[in-house]
């Protein structure tokens, strides 16, 4: 009976283990040693967790044990090996490699072993000791990133050509946002050590940061013609072929990551993800389903797969959601997805007050989780409101700018109809549609809130910086959408910079528009206001009073859409939207699903 408990054990920290949840395969393997203190496969596949952690010392005695048990398997004598060379104990490793040839055949495994030790041998003064490395690694994974910099910049004293040393500071400048610096660092790294698909996925990652997509592709290409089964760097190019709307080459890249690591249910979730915004749910269902038979606790999934699926009393997920939600040994994380998948499940099959109740736990949840409060809101809504007169006025004139980008501002409550909006828009073949970005909070904010002195030259510096970024996001098109909502706030400003924009102001029924904030699932800081039913209505409140504001001073610039009159006559409305943009009319813009952009919305 014990045997057979065991097996099974093994096979769900094994599992575990295949899909990269290491917290969950390392309490099986520790929950089976406390049964079984000399299993050898459960004390061999909880050193090499730690040896994956980059904790080669933790690592070193389940090693040994497993070597103990079973001396003849070459598999732990190479992890030991590792272990002991990560930890610069060279002789020890070197005497490894001779009793384990002895005790388990000689063969490539000891030769590369070899190999191995010798390169990490020539490379002893390269870089810093492994505890040191592992505790740079540990800062970075608790998000100390100043301290990492302080600490490796010491190191680099002793170490100037510490490929290692460049790499950690890279991170650790990429988790401050400074991508630039961070690419800085990539590159002295790979100077020192050329062929380093981490490294590569790295800087990749970090271009990507900086809308530099291909030079970030051709990072991550390296890195798999180097190590041909990295699978982050897979996992990366689908992510950024999603992004440019290229979802064949992105789907072709995450079955590829799929191929090497079937049980990697993170790269199921982005294929379900893709498909379910390609409109073909059948496939998405079964992507995501795969993910939640590798991984069925994981909160995150049901509430993914939850968006998609129509539920009966009688649904084998629905029901699992239920028996999850009950369980103490879930993970508040998890539970907090939990809420929001059953609040849909129980509003499918008509049980409105179990719905509502969890969409308020849910809600309340994440509002804990958050510093949010609407007076705040409100406070810097009035300080936007008092600059207003003074950016108009320093507004720039149409005959003094170039118009080779133009703009197209899509705002409006989130949850109003935006998404649809810019699908219709960027149905037009002048129009790129670059969905939510960033750049107008980034580089305007403190200029509205008047923390910046506001005159003809910050005015002009925000335009620079705005469409400087704007031109990475597409070439060969005359108009860029901006489907950001919440550069509402920022009316006067865009008017001001941008006298050539075209701007739409998407209006939705209030009480629809605050009720699908509330329903929704938003992880986003700037959309704390929506975990409160109370927060919503006192912020559409003074997003209304905002809007009118702006509307009564700039309705020659900016076109209203009626998200309501728009569904319910479309072919009309979307005529008008398309003509008070300023657009040729074309019929491709009556045809909006057929455009095969994907859209990211909430």
């Amino acid at each position: 009976m014990e045997k057979q408990v065991i097996e099974n054990m093994m096979k769900q920290a094994i599992t575990a283990h295949q899909s990269n949840d290491l917290p969950k395969a390392e309490g099986i393997y520790g929950e089976i040693l406390k049964i079984v203190p000399d299993h050898a496969d459960a004390n061999r596949l909880m050193g090499f967790v730690w040896l994956n952690r980059g904790d080669s010392e933790k690592a070193l005695p389940f090693l040994a044990t497993a070597i103990k048990r079973k001396p003849s398997a070459s598999s732990p004598w190479k992890l030991y090996i590792k272990a002991l060379t990560n930890l610069g104990q060279y002789d020890n490793a070197n005497k490894a490699i001779v009793d384990g040839e002895k005790a388990a055949g000689t063969g490539q495994t000891f030769l590369s072993l070899e190999k191995f030790l010798n390169e990490k041998r020539s490379k002893q003064q390269v870089n810093p000791p492994p505890k040191k490395i592992q505790n740079l690694v540990t800062l970075i994974g608790n998000k100390q990133f100043d301290e990492v910099l302080r600490l490796a910049g010491e190191l680099a004293k002793a170490y100037p050509n510490s490929w290692r040393l460049h790499g950690i500071q890279g991170t650790a400048y990429a988790g401050l946002k400074r991508n630039e610096t961070a690419i800085e660092q990539y590159e002295q790294a790979l100077k020192l050590n050329a062929d380093s698909p981490f490294i590569l996925n790295k800087k990749g990652s970090a271009l990507r940061e900086i809308n530099k997509t291909e030079e970030a592709l051709n990072c991550w290409t390296r890195a798999i013609e180097i190590k041909p089964k990295f699978v982050p760097a897979y996992m990366n190019l689908g992510r950024a072929f999603r992004k440019e709307g290229d979802t064949e080459t992105a789907l072709k890249h995450l079955q590829k990551a799929v191929d090497i690591r079937p049980n990697f249910a993170q790269a199921h979730v982005l294929i379900g993800r893709i498909l379910k915004e390609n409109g073909d749910n059948v496939s998405a269902i079964e992507s995501l389903n795969t993910a939640l038979r590798i991984n069925p606790e994981k909160g995150e999934l049901h509430r993914i797969l939850s968006t998609i699926v129509k539920y009966t009393p009688d649904d084998k997920q629905f029901n699992q959601m239920k028996d999850l939600a009950e369980s103490k040994e879930i993970d508040p994380e998890s539970k907090h997805h939990l809420m929001f998948g059953l609040a849909k499940a129980y509003e499918d099959t008509g049980e409105y007050e179990k719905s509502f109740h969890y969409y308020l736990a849910g809600n309340k949840t994440q509002k804990d989780q958050k510093e949010f409060k609407i007076e705040q809101e409100e406070e810097s809504f009035l300080l936007i409101k008092k600059s207003q007169p003074i950016i108009d006025n320093f507004a720039i004139k149409i005959a003094d700018v170039s118009q080779s980008i133009v703009p197209i501002f899509i705002v409006g409550m989130p949850r109003s109809g935006t998404s649809l909006i810019e699908q219709i828009v960027c149905s037009h073949s002048e129009v790129f549609g670059a969905g939510e970005l960033s750049h107008v909070v980034n580089h305007g904010l403190d200029l509205c809130l008047g923390k910046k002195k506001i005159n003809q030259s910050s005015i002009l510096t925000f335009r620079e910086k705005y469409l400087a970024a704007l031109k990475l996001e597409a070439t060969g098109y005359k108009f860029i959408s901006d489907k950001m909502p919440h550069n509402f706030r920022f009316l006067p400003l865009i008017c001001a910079a941008f006298p050539e924009a075209r701007i739409v102001n998407v209006k939705r029924d209030a009480k629809a528009t605050c009720w699908s904030n509330f329903k929704q699932h938003f992880p986003a800081k700037g959309l704390a206001y929506s975990h409160n039913l109370d927060d919503i209505v006192r912020y559409f409140k003074i997003y209304k009073d905002l809007i009118q504001a702006w509307e009564a001073k700039y309705s020659a610039r900016v076109y209203t859409c009626d998200y309501d009159q728009l569904t319910s006559d479309p072919e009309a409305e979307t005529i008008k939207l398309i003509n008070g943009i300023k657009l040729d009319w074309q019929e491709s813009c009556l045809s909006p699903h057929e455009n095969p952009r994907t859209v990211f919305t909430a």
